[in-house]
C-alpha cells in the first residue's frame, strides 16, 4: 500500500483515504488496502497462493480469462453477479490483486468494471515485487 501514491489514485475516482483490507479472499486473509468512492470501491491486496488455482473453471465467475500485465501472466475474474472484477498476477509466493467492486446502481446497470481493474493493475504492476 505504501507504494501507491496520491497521483496513482487520482485517476481512480475514489476518495484519497485508504483503509486496511482485513478481508478473506480464496479462503485466506489478505494484506492490502481499500479505497472507496461514489461509483466503486478498489481493493489492492496480496494473498498467499498461486495462479494455478484459476486453471479450472469456477462457477462463481462468468468471465475467467488469462491476461498479460507487463511481463507477468495473470487472470481476470469477473463475478457472475456483476459485483466485482479482479485481476491477479503472481508476486513471489503470493497473488497480487486489484479488485473493483461496484456500488448498487452500477451493479444493477451491469457496468463493466474490468477495464478499470486492468488499467489499475497495469499502472501498479511495476511496483509489485
Amino acid at each position: 500500500c505504501t507504494a501507491i501514491t496520491s497521483a496513482d489514485i487520482a485517476t481512480w475516482e475514489v476518495k484519497p483515504e485508504k483503509r486496511d483490507a482485513h478481508t478473506t479472499a480464496f479462503g485466506q486473509r489478505v494484506r492490502g488496502c481499500i479505497w472507496n468512492g461514489p461509483k466503486w470501491g478498489i481493493k489492492i491486496y496480496a494473498v498467499d497462493g498461486s495462479l494455478a488455482q484459476f486453471e479450472q473453471p469456477n462457477g462463481r465467475f462468468d468471465r475467467q480469462e488469462r491476461v498479460q500485465i507487463g511481463s507477468r501472466p495473470g487472470w481476470l475474474l469477473h463475478d457472475k453477479n456483476w459485483i466485482g472484477c479482479s485481476v491477479g498476477i503472481q508476486s513471489q509466493q503470493a497473488i497480487a490483486a486489484v479488485q473493483v467492486d461496484l456500488n448498487l446502481d452500477l451493479t444493477e446497470q451491469h457496468y463493466d468494471q474490468c477495464p478499470l481493474a486492468l488499467q489499475i493493475m497495469k499502472q501498479i504492476e511495476p511496483k509489485i515485487p
